[in-house]
């Protein structure tokens, strides 16, 4: 299976954060840029999610 662009960003940045490199703040931003390229993948695959539920009294 072949790797994103962001993925393999994101595997180098979290290879300079445990290494020291890089503060964690910055590795936050990676990680949220990362979340959303997941996401994206698995709308691109149909991946159905699931609903938020809404209670009104």
């Amino acid at each position: 299976m072949k790797k994103s662009i962001l993925q393999v960003i994101h595997e180098s940045a979290k290879g300079l954060f445990d290494i020291g490199l890089m503060d964690a703040k910055t590795m936050r931003s990676f990680d949220a840029m990362r979340a959303i390229d997941v996401g994206l993948d698995s709308l691109k695959k149909g991946t159905k999610f699931p609903q938020k539920t809404v209670m009104i009294d």
